[in-house]
C-alpha cells in the first residue's frame, strides 16, 4: 500500500484516550521498581559481605531502566495526544497533528463490539482495505494476521467512550453518509 499523507480534519467529535490503562502501567512500573529497590537494600544484604556488590548494582540499574522504559511506554500515547476524531465523512486516528489512521464511513461494511485482548473494543470490517483514502496504523503484517484470525480489518480500543457507544456513533455517521443502506449493513 502506498503511504499518502492525510490532513487532519478541522472539525468533528474528539474522543481521547482512556486514562486508567496509562495509570495502571505507571503503577505497575513503580511497584516493580520499589520491589527491586527493597530487595537491594534489605538488611541481610548489608550483613553478609561475601556477595558480589556488582550484582546488586546491575540488578538496581536493570530495575531503574525497566521502570523508566515502562513508564515511558505507558505514557507515550497520552503525551503525544492520541485521539479519535469522528468527522462528517470519515473517522481519523490522530496523534498530535499527524494522521495515523483514516477510514471513510462509506468504506465501513460492519462494526461490532467484541473482545480485543483482555477488554472490549470495536472491530471494523471494511469494504476495501486497500482504498487510497483508507489507512490505519498497524505493525507490519498485523492486518493480514488479524483479518485471518478475527475476520476484521481493524479494531478501536482504549478510548474514553464505552465500545458500544463508540460503535453506535460510528454507525450513525455511516447512516448519515450512506442513508440508503439498511441499519444492519451500514455502508
Amino acid at each position: 500500500m502506498v503511504t499518502i499523507l492525510f490532513q487532519p480534519l478541522s472539525e468533528g467529535e474528539e474522543i481521547h484516550l482512556s486514562r486508567p490503562p496509562i495509570f495502571l502501567g505507571l503503577i505497575l512500573c513503580a511497584v516493580g521498581w520499589f520491589l527491586c529497590l527493597v530487595s537491594l537494600i534489605a538488611p541481610e544484604s548489608w550483613l553478609d559481605r561475601t556477595e558480589l556488590p556488582i550484582i546488586r548494582r546491575v540488578v538496581a540499574a536493570a530495575g531503574v531502566i525497566g521502570f523508566a522504559f515502562g513508564a515511558y511506554q505507558s505514557a507515550l500515547p497520552w503525551w503525544r495526544k492520541r485521539r479519535l476524531l469522528l468527522g462528517k465523512d470519515r473517522l481519523q486516528l490522530l496523534e498530535g497533528d499527524q494522521v495515523l489512521g483514516q477510514v471513510p464511513y462509506d468504506n465501513i461494511a460492519r462494526a461490532v463490539v467484541d473482545h480485543v485482548g483482555r477488554g472490549l473494543g470495536v472491530l471494523v470490517l471494511l469494504h476495501d482495505y486497500q482504498r487510497t483514502d483508507t489507512c490505519w496504523y498497524n505493525p507490519p503484517g498485523f492486518h493480514d494476521y488479524y483479518k485471518r484470525t478475527k475476520g476484521f480489518d481493524l479494531f478501536i480500543k482504549g478510548f474514553r467512550e464505552y465500545p458500544e457507544v463508540l460503535r453506535r456513533k460510528i454507525l450513525s455517521h455511516c447512516q448519515d453518509v450512506c442513508p440508503a443502506q439498511s441499519p444492519a449493513a451500514p455502508c
